[in-house]
């Protein structure tokens, strides 16, 4: 290393730590200030690059709130060397090499960060510091990106738990600047002048007020020269940067609030204030948060949720620079009262304040918190994410200490800390309290410009095997080498590919038990079924698995979709064969019980009734409605009904579903990690080979047939947002050729809202919506959906609509331009690469490999399949799939006169 600081003779100091992995994080610091911290990682392909300003809302004052947010925006809008003019924005180039990137802003910090292709890590670093001092800075960019960030407010605003979540903090702290949300106030966001914000940048963009942090496959010498020759030009800022020196004064008196407004369901939270991310408080406070609300065994899940007083309550220890809080939030069952539910919250934490916690919950907390950790840390993307937290508290060294300090916590400081901080005086409440029933049909009209069968009835679209594509010439590392396939005499299929990322395993599968199998008067059976497998089985009670998952901090859910019931777990390496017993228990012996099914049921119709004050997913239901029947998986029926058929459900039906569509011939195991997957895949044999087989499935859907093109206005009240889907059923099968293709095509018009088609024209230039994209809905087995969803302002809602239209019309009319297609293919190649990082995404690839039969080899095919791709491909099927004539239009939101 003596070499490297010769070498590098621009970094002032260095200094190399071991971390809690078999790694280290090199620290240097620039002459001109910049802090860097390199980490190492070669299990991946792909490397990220992030850059953190020590600035947030925080530096933030009255009428210049939600700048640092805005500016944030703004730097995406173009630099001197990557702009739109010379045709190299940033979003467009950094898609081009499928780079995953992003940018947020919290109350301490702004970061910057891209994951992409490790040989891309020049890209990165030279787009990094050309946005630290040379952003364009436009009032014309200023102009839209308001429009689009109120369009974002405004998706916030839609959330009664955000808006309770934003007053509560504005009541609790009074003086300082925590006071405001990061995203700032409407009128602020509004009036705020291009000159405020340049002053802003000017102030804050300097790298003597940045961290930057590269982790994953690169070589340290190369990354070192790379960053000396593109940030050390730049120099530090001319003046200090000014430091934040408002404290909040201590509360003296409990603090209440009530927020009245359209809604179906109560909210609630507590909210206290405590210490600073950097305080040795903070490690008993996130066990007291654990203890609270972490799992089934936990003291709030069990006081509220099992009780059915609640459907969801959850503590969070937030860690700051300056003093954060303490809060519970809860979402109250249908029929509570909010003061009831908060009476238990706070006998709950007098027990904790008069009695203290048991040895056992401590212990349990620790190693859930841990194992969160470990799971956090997987894949360099996840890993600066943690590190990012760490350097905006002003302390990045707690991200190496976080285990030694979160053991030495006792249960008597998590007692000292629930007396010290969780006091009344210290209190501030919020309760939500619905106000009107929020929706009625407004509109549903119907166009009449033709009608569209996709195909005439009884044909078949022909599939193409993917073995019918001729071999490529490989690399030396093939997926395929590497991945295990065994297959049960009962037909179960468990796939398992051994990777040293992190010290976690990942167990990804399903079992062909979704909503297609559902009897007609009983839609959502198969959601109570999944919902009451983890509720107890022959040989454990429901707190007994929860015992054996919390106790080794592992995690195990279940899901279901149209097809299948998904379930999805994470464990150390060392507690693989624990956690596959738990799954083999559940899923071969549940004990159904009617206690039980109550409370699923409860449950579950207390989230349809707060699904209906989301306005995206009552879009999406509305276009499901028009584009299906009644019987079709895809279709989501009415709110009503849905509770209706819910409340009719019996214990015997959920037996019936169970014996009738459970079985290993139609489940699939996935098992990824750092962790001897022979020996992974022996347990799994032992403990699911004699599962009775069940039924094989085969399922093939036919072709949807609708009338022309129609439209749908669902009112809901007291709305900021409006979210709109335009699109129609398509028939397209994933493990047909055309698929490819069908994605390809997609991707140029609306995979990113940043530089596809519609992003470029609906947000870009217009400034009409924070977020616009297309995609395919649930396509695999041959019927399916494809829409744009784009979010709006409710007076923009038919300029959105035109706009989207305008730029699908000429899409389809004009085809794919030789740009665009070379582009989206390095974008779907290089993302594809970068997703792999991930354990549970790669987990995932491997079932869906098995549901759809597209070969163990397809991780390594997938690039050449995309590469072998024609304009002459793509372009047919962008005239097949993408139908603006007879596209349906669901529209879900408030009127344009009602919308604030």
């Amino acid at each position: 290393m003596q070499f490297l600081l010769l070498l590098f003779s621009g970094f002032l100091a260095f200094q190399q730590i071991p971390t809690f992995k078999e790694t280290s994080i090199s620290q240097y610091t620039l002459e001109n200030g910049l802090k860097v911290l390199l980490l190492p990682d070669k299990t991946a392909p792909v490397v990220t690059v992030m850059v953190l300003y020590h600035v947030g809302s925080r530096n933030e004052a009255v009428g210049c709130t939600g700048a640092t947010h805005l500016l944030e925006h703004m730097l995406f809008k173009g630099t001197s060397k990557f702009n739109k003019e010379n045709g190299r924005q940033i979003a467009a180039v950094l898609e081009s090499v499928g780079a995953d990137y992003n940018a947020t802003t919290w109350f301490d910090r702004t970061n910057y960060y891209e994951t992409l292709p490790s040989e891309q890590l020049e890209l990165a670093l030279m787009i990094e510091a050309d946005r630290m001092r040379n952003a364009l800075m436009r009032d014309s960019d200023r102009a839209t990106e308001v429009i689009v960030v109120l369009n974002e407010l405004e998706a916030m605003e839609n959330d009664p738990v955000a808006v309770l979540d934003i007053n509560a903090y504005a009541i609790s702290y009074r003086e300082h600047p925590y006071h405001h949300p990061s995203i700032g106030w409407r009128s602020d966001i509004l009036g705020v002048p291009i000159e405020r914000l340049r002053e802003f940048y000017d102030t804050f963009y300097w790298p003597n007020n940045a961290t930057l942090v590269v982790a994953g496959d690169f070589d340290e010498a190369t990354a070192l020269y790379l960053i000396q020759k593109y940030f050390e030009p730049i120099p530090r800022s001319p003046k200090p940067v000014p430091q934040v020196y408002t404290v909040e004064p201590k509360q003296e008196g409990e603090r209440r609030f009530v927020l009245r407004r359209a809604g179906q369901l109560r909210y609630l939270q507590l909210l206290w204030h405590t210490v600073d991310g950097r305080h040795r408080d903070f490690y008993p406070l996130l066990v007291l948060e654990a203890v609270l609300t972490r799992g089934q065994t936990s003291r709030l899940r069990r006081a509220l949720v099992e009780t059915g007083l609640a459907i969801q309550v959850q503590a969070y220890a937030t860690r700051l620079y300056d003093p954060g809080t303490f809060e519970v939030k809860a979402t109250v069952a249908a029929g509570v009262e909010n003061a009831k539910v908060e009476g238990v919250i706070r006998s709950e934490i007098s027990k904790v304040q008069k009695e203290g916690i048991s040895q056992e919950e401590l212990a349990r907390a620790k190693v859930q918190l841990l194992a969160e950790r470990a799971y956090t840390c997987d894949g360099p993307t996840a890993v600066t994410d943690c590190l990012s937290e760490a350097i905006s508290i002003g302390e990045w060294k707690s991200y190496l200490d976080f285990e030694r300090k979160l053991s030495a916590v006792t249960a008597e400081e998590v007692c000292y800390v629930a007396k010290k901080y969780l006091i009344d005086d210290n209190l501030t409440v919020g309760h939500f309290e619905p106000t009107a029933i929020p929706s009625s049909t407004a509109k549903n009209a119907v166009y009449n410009r033709g009608t569209l069968a996709l195909r005439p009835k009884g044909h078949r679209q022909p599939v193409g095997p993917l073995a019918d594509i001729p071999q490529l010439v490989t690399d030396n590392f093939r997926f395929a080498d590497k991945i295990k396939r065994t297959v049960m005499k009962n037909g179960a299929v468990v796939v398992t590919l051994e990777r040293d990322m992190s010290s976690s395993v990942v167990v990804s599968g399903v079992v062909a038990a979704g909503n297609y199998f559902n009897p007609p008067a009983k839609p959502y059976l198969a959601q109570v079924t999944a919902r009451l497998l983890m509720t107890g089985t022959r040989f454990s009670s429901k707190l007994q698995l929860a015992h054996r998952l919390e106790n080794i901090g592992a995690r195990l859910d279940f899901d279901t979709d149209s097809f299948f019931v998904s379930f999805k777990g994470r464990c150390l390496k060392k507690d693989v064969s624990e956690l596959l017993s738990v799954l083999a228990e559940v899923l071969i012996s549940p004990a159904f019980s009617e206690v039980e099914l109550q409370k699923i049921k409860q449950q579950l119709v207390a989230e349809l009734l707060q699904e209906q004050d989301d306005t995206y997913l009552r879009a999406y239901q509305a276009l499901t409605q028009m584009a299906f029947g009644k019987h079709s998986p895809y279709y989501r029926h009415p709110a009503e009904s849905l509770i209706s058929s819910v409340e009719k459900i019996t214990l015997q039906d959920v037996e019936s579903f169970y014996h009738r569509c459970y079985g290993a011939a139609s489940t699939v195991i996935a098992i990824v990690g750092n962790a001897d997957m022979n020996v992974a895949a022996q347990t799994a044999r032992k403990l699911f080979e004699s599962w009775k087989t069940g039924f094989r499935v085969k399922i093939d859907l036919p072709a949807t047939s609708w009338n022309g093109a129609r439209e749908n206005y669902v009112l809901l009240l007291d709305k900021a947002n409006t979210d709109i889907f335009i699109g129609h059923p398509i028939y397209l099968r994933r493990n047909s050729l055309e698929y490819y293709a069908a994605a390809l095509a997609n991707h140029a018009l609306g995979q990113s809202t940043l530089s596809s088609r519609l992003g470029l024209q609906v947000r870009d230039t217009e400034g009409l919506t924070y977020g616009i994209v297309s995609r395919f809905f649930e396509v695999g087995f041959g019927d399916g959906l494809w829409a744009i969803s784009v979010s709006t302002s409710p007076q923009n809602v038919r300029r959105a609509i035109d706009s989207s239209l305008k730029v699908l019309s000429e899409y389809v009319q004009s085809g794919i331009t030789d740009r665009e297609l070379a582009e989206s293919k390095s974008s779907m190649i290089g993302s594809f690469k970068v997703a792999l990082a991930n354990s549970l995404v790669v987990a995932d690839m491997l079932v869906q490999m098995e549901v759809y039969d597209l070969g163990m080899d397809y991780i390594d095919q997938y690039p050449k399949y995309i590469t072998a791709l024609t304009k002459e491909n793509v372009n047919k099927a962008i005239k097949k799939y993408f139908r603006p004539d007879l596209v349906l239009i669901a529209i879900a939101g408030a009127s344009s006169s009602d919308g604030q």
